[in-house]
């Protein structure tokens, strides 16, 4: 659905990675925790070819707590 003619269109960019993560498909959490960090890998180096050094931090931090979601999974 279109906006209203009115209506400016929102130009900002914005990256949506829940900090919760649903069991979708295949009920395995170590599956899930890594797709979930591939997407956010792919995110993480768009982020740093537009230089966007606040996406870069952000990302940085929620691919190292699922990091260690997934050790814990593990027992690495």
């Amino acid at each position: 659905m279109a906006p209203p003619s009115h209506a400016q269109p929102d130009t900002s960019r914005r990256l949506l990675i829940p900090d919760r993560l649903d069991m979708l498909v295949t009920s395995d959490p170590i599956a899930e925790l890594d797709a979930a960090l591939a997407t956010a890998a792919t995110h993480l180096r768009a982020a740093r070819a537009c230089r966007d050094t606040r996406t870069v931090e952000r990302l940085y931090r929620w691919i190292n707590t699922r990091l260690d979601q997934r050790n814990s999974f593990t027992g690495s």
